[in-house]
């Protein structure tokens, strides 16, 4: 599921890179129908909200559902867990560390995405997202091929990548 082709560099379970797009906005890859092998890529609130078990989007809540019954696997930007600490440390979110570390113990198809350079690159053909976090999550989204769950209304109308959230 979501695994590097035979012979790729990298740490093992890291997903294969896309290849690089040009500057343009390029064609998401079609939505995937429910009962296949997916994966996606989760902003920090779709994250959050996941970890609270608060209520997403219906077709963003049928992905996560997927993740849950390992059919799908959720990659976590590695900005993702940075954002956390800083919301929680300005009151905005009632989940730290440990709850992150105790959700990825609990379910392997939730896995850390680290930052490579596929992601430096896709970050640097997205200069008109000027939030740092979401240009991050969007250039990782990018970089491994995969829709990103976000109720973020910038992200879905930008045309960058796909979006799944309603």
């Amino acid at each position: 599921m979501a695994e590097p082709p035979a012979g790729s560099a990298g740490a093992e379970g890291v997903p294969p890179r896309a290849p690089l797009a040009h500057a343009g906005a390029r064609d998401p890859p079609a939505a995937p129908r429910e009962g296949e092998v997916k994966a996606c890529v989760l902003d920090t609130h779709a994250f959050v909200w996941y970890v609270q078990g608060r209520r997403v989007g219906r077709s963003a809540g049928r992905m996560l559902r997927e993740v849950d019954r390992g059919r799908c696997r959720a990659w976590i930007p590695a900005i993702v867990p940075v954002e956390i600490v800083l919301l929680r440390e300005r009151g905005r979110s009632a989940i730290g560390i440990p709850e992150l570390e105790a959700t990825l113990e609990r379910n392997s198809e939730l896995q850390l995405l680290p930052l490579d350079l596929a992601q430096a690159r896709e970050f640097a053909l997205l200069p008109g997202v000027h939030d740092p976090f979401d240009r991050m999550i969007m250039a990782a989204a990018r970089a491994v091929g995969c829709p990103l769950l976000s109720a973020d209304t910038g992200m879905q109308e930008s045309g960058l990548l796909q979006v799944v959230w309603d």
